[in-house]
């Protein structure tokens, strides 16, 4: 299967652009059924580049995965017009190695 657009495709894009994010890492699914793996944090949107520039070189001193976001999208929301405040971050805890092999 191809994984871009030409106009003599069998099949149209399935206008799907999301996150998955699972014990396994963080991966990015595009519409022309493709997939991209992140092994730290990912952004989407205009002020991605400034998000993620930010984002890198919070991450080793950061303590917290909100904290590394939020710097994130401070940064996007300074240099690029079209991202702004307020920002709704949600988090959630994490399974814990022990408890994700019981589930199996």
């Amino acid at each position: 299967m191809a994984s871009h657009p030409d106009k003599d495709d069998e099949y149209e894009s399935t206008q799907f652009y999301g996150l998955a994010a699972n014990p396994h890492g963080i991966f990015a699914l595009y519409s022309f059924r493709s997939a991209q793996q992140f092994h730290k944090f990912w952004g989407a949107g205009s002020g991605r580049d400034f998000a993620l520039g930010a984002m890198q070189t919070a991450y080793d001193r950061s303590k917290t995965a909100e904290e590394i976001v939020r710097i994130g999208l401070e940064a996007a929301a300074e240099f690029d017009s079209a991202t702004g405040a307020p920002f709704e971050i949600h988090t959630i805890p994490l399974a814990t190695a022990k408890a994700t092999r019981r589930k199996k």
